[in-house]
């Protein structure tokens, strides 16, 4: 009676896999495809995204990509650091981080490292980007800024820069620029 039941089971399990296997059947190929759109490179494994259309197979009926404006612009960050605790032969870097993400799906992410002057308390973060937007009227930068305290560490006869300390902040999103426009933002002060 055992062996009767076990076979009865593994029959129904057989049975449910067939219907768990058949529900994409009725869809069309279009709606079947899984994973990211994109690129392998095989001499480098770089993996390249692209933007795709809605479904596999476009035609003149469906939305086609937006519109992109090229956007080549400079902002320029200037970082009073008013308290700085660390040694005074630490050396002193800060860096900004751009990332806005636009209507057409496309992400851009921009950072740019500067050494602190005026014994480390001021720093002048400069970034030229150019970005490809649908919206970039409508568009936000997200800005993130890390003030970093280094200094050089010798262990036998190797040299290498350790963090001391380390700050980590946001500010307001900021409008996408025009066109060649170059913006100063105001001065950002911190301590580290």
């Amino acid at each position: 009676m055992r062996i009767s039941k076990l076979i009865f089971v593994c029959v129904c399990l057989i049975g449910l896999t067939q219907i768990g296997w058949s529900q994409n059947q009725h869809l069309g190929a279009s709606k079947q495809s899984h994973g990211v759109a994109g690129y392998l490179d095989p001499r480098t494994g770089t993996f390249t995204t692209k933007a795709q259309i809605s479904g596999a197979t476009a035609d003149a009926s469906e939305e086609l990509p937006p519109a992109l404006t090229t956007i080549l612009a400079r902002l320029i960050f200037n970082i009073t650091i008013q308290y700085n605790d660390q040694p005074t032969n630490a050396t002193t870097a800060c860096t900004v981080t751009l990332s806005t993400s636009d209507s057409s799906g496309l992400f851009y992410d921009e950072s740019a490292t500067s050494i602190a002057t005026k014994n480390g308390t001021a720093c002048t973060v400069t970034l030229l980007f150019s970005w490809a937007l649908a919206s970039p009227t409508t568009d936000q930068i997200s800005v993130d800024y890390r003030v970093e305290s280094f200094q050089a560490i010798t262990v036998g006869a190797t040299t290498t820069p350790e963090v001391l300390r380390s700050a980590d902040h946001t500010i307001l999103p900021l409008a996408v620029p025009m066109n060649g426009q170059t913006i100063t933002v105001p001065t950002i002060t911190t301590a580290i």
